[in-house]
């Protein structure tokens, strides 16, 4: 695969990720104003008080442990999504001689497969990305340094080398941390919008059998 056919695909799958965030069954919903929605926005804070509470970042037990989990979770999505799409296939296809309440069953079930595979594949993404966020602190022992033992620049007229690294390190910490705290809790986000997704279809398949049956 071209870089730029792999660029396009995976800004499509980020975009597709973001909609279905905030689009129901119906293909209804309201864009946020900003970037990111009120759930969010309480991962990033939560991302922040972490940083302030865990002072010696991520042990070599917990990333392996999460390492671990998300490696399962990514080989049971991808069996989900191809378990769903057949299904899907496999579904009667509504034609110009059913009724309209059918007709719109069909189109919910359309939009519930593009939500869920939208919201899944971008569960993988995030997985792997944590993967390979939390593969760093194993790697290199520095992000897993007390961020409040460093000392930083205080002035600019006799700076030193060791200073300067210091500094560097220090705010690499701080970014790194925040971006693998919020990816994680997003992760979990993202799970959460997949199964609400499989109730809502579900609970609309009761609901046509049921009216069926009268």
């Amino acid at each position: 695969m071209r870089i730029k056919d792999f660029i396009y695909y995976l800004k499509k799958l980020i975009g597709d990720g973001h909609k279905w965030q905030y689009t129901d069954i119906n293909e209804k919903g309201n864009k946020p104003k900003f970037f990111f929605n009120g759930t969010q926005y309480f991962c990033i804070v939560f991302s922040i008080i972490a940083l302030r509470l865990n002072k010696s970042g991520f042990n070599d037990a917990f990333s392996g442990y999460i390492i671990a989990a998300l490696s399962l979770f990514v080989g049971l999505f991808l069996t989900l999504i191809l378990s769903v799409f057949d299904k899907y296939q496999k579904f009667p296809k509504a034609d110009d001689t059913v009724s309209f309440r059918e007709k719109t069953l069909e189109d919910q079930r359309k939009t519930f497969i593009k939500q869920f595979i939208a919201l899944t594949s971008y569960a993988i993404l995030i997985s792997i990305l944590c993967i390979f966020l939390l593969g760093f602190s194993l790697l290199f022992d520095f992000l897993n340094q007390n961020i409040f033992e460093y000392q930083l620049v205080k002035s600019f007229e006799k700076i030193s080398y060791i200073e300067i690294i210091n500094s560097i390190k220090f705010i690499l910490i701080i970014i790194y941390r925040l971006i693998t705290v919020y990816f994680i809790l997003d992760f979990l986000l993202i799970v959460i919008y997949s199964l609400t997704s499989i109730y809502t279809y579900i609970d609309l398949e009761i609901n046509k059998n049921k009216q069926d049956s009268k």
